[in-house]
């Protein structure tokens, strides 16, 4: 989907999100040193897509979202690439980010990570840690998170997401990949 996108591009930053609910309309992208904050942690801060939009962009592997509920993204259209990540979507040609304790819930692509996509060309660092994936859809692979080639998936749970294949997660040409002391569970596949 086109449309306006909030870019976030401090040199170094740390941008606290006091609001409970957040609709991002249009998607939000972090291509430099930046840390997305919520303050009471992700219970108290949500930000959505509205069922409208993809919710987060990662580009930089200083880039964080810590602490935030990044929910109702949606992701439609026929690129592999481009319309993956229905709730975030690490960008392959950044050098990386992370997601840190975080819930990822109620995303949908058409395509692959329906709650979170990570995909890279060159070596980054693409982290996902201590975060609950639940809820989220992708009709082709990784319901709750799709890891290509680099990325680091720990300390998560990752439950009631579906897929065509890989409810839970899909693993795909990995060279250089950490799954490491996660729960998977009440994932489907078709």
């Amino acid at each position: 989907m086109g449309g306006k996108l909030l870019r976030i591009e401090f040199s170094v930053a740390v941008l606290w999100l006091c609001l409970a609910n957040l609709t991002a309309y249009d998607r939000f992208e972090l291509t430099n040193a930046v840390t997305m904050r919520g303050v009471n942690g992700p219970e108290a801060t949500h930000v959505s897509g509205a069922n409208a939009t993809r919710v987060f962009v990662l580009g930089h592997q200083d880039a964080v979202i810590k602490g935030l509920t990044i929910r109702d993204g949606r992701v439609e259209g026929v690129d592999l690439e481009q319309d993956s990540g229905g709730g975030v979507w690490f960008d392959p040609d950044g050098s990386g980010g992370t997601l840190w304790n975080c819930i990822v819930r109620d995303n949908y692509t058409e395509q692959d990570g329906g709650g979170v996509y990570m995909s890279g060309k060159s070596e980054g660092i693409w982290i996902v840690r201590n975060c609950l994936i639940v809820g989220n859809q992708a009709e082709e692979f990784g319901g709750g998170l799709f890891v290509g080639e680099y990325g680091v998936v720990q300390n998560c749970t990752v439950i009631h997401n579906d897929a065509w294949w890989g409810g839970g997660i899909n693993v795909w040409n990995a060279i250089d990949v950490m799954i490491e002391n996660n729960i998977f569970y009440y994932n489907t596949d078709d």
